[in-house]
């Protein structure tokens, strides 16, 4: 049962799967430090002291979530399904 575990998972666990695993978790550093320096530059500009970059890290927070639940959403489409071959059936012995 164990090899039928791994090798299902081998099948899973695809370049294009592992790819697009790192793609959603760099989406979501990208989001968080494009908020930081925005955040940085509008408190610079108004003379603030953090309001702004606290502001926008916080609201990047979901921004980067949905935009890691879409990109793991187009991959799960992409995923070819396999199934399991099915065991024959032993025949039933009449019992006596």
């Amino acid at each position: 049962m164990k090899d039928h575990r791994e090798s299902a998972r081998a099948q899973v666990l695809t370049p294009g799967v592992l790819a697009a695993a790192a793609q959603a978790g760099c989406a979501a550093v990208v989001v968080v430090l494009l908020a930081l320096f925005v955040g940085l530059w509008l408190d610079s500009l108004i003379g603030q002291r953090g309001l702004c970059t606290l502001g926008l890290i916080v609201s990047s927070v979901p921004l980067s979530l949905w935009l890691m639940v879409r990109i793991a959403l187009r991959v799960v489409q992409n995923v070819p399904v396999v199934l399991p071959k099915p065991e024959p059936l032993e025949p039933l012995e009449e019992e006596e």
